[in-house]
């Protein structure tokens, strides 16, 4: 038995695929660090320091500015910014910089 997909059936496979890729921020919301409910990098957040979680964030924009070139490009850059706005939001919310200075804040 030969199976035969004509174009039309396969454009539209293609489509469909495409919008539901689309529609899955793998960035901002990738669902497989979304289970029961609890977002997996604020249980992160929940078991560490505060400077444990700022080294955390810190070591995931040095590991998708390192592999961007060689993986997966745009998509790794836009990972690596996700976790540097983390970062200046929980210092901005903390009050001070990684040097101990004043934020923009309280200057």
């Amino acid at each position: 038995m030969c199976l035969t997909i004509t174009g039309n059936i396969l454009n539209g496979y293609e489509k469909n695929l495409t919008a539901n890729l689309k529609m899955t921020d793998m960035v901002n919301k990738p669902p497989h660090y979304n289970q029961g409910g609890i977002e997996c990098i604020r249980a992160i957040e929940a078991s560490m320091t505060p400077e444990g979680f700022r080294a955390y964030l810190k070591g995931n924009i040095i590991k998708y500015l390192w592999r961007y070139e060689h993986k997966n490009g745009i998509e790794d850059l836009k990972k690596a910014q996700w976790y540097l706005a983390r970062l200046r939001l929980l210092i901005e919310k903390q009050g001070e910089n990684d040097a101990g200075l004043p934020t923009d804040k309280e200057t």
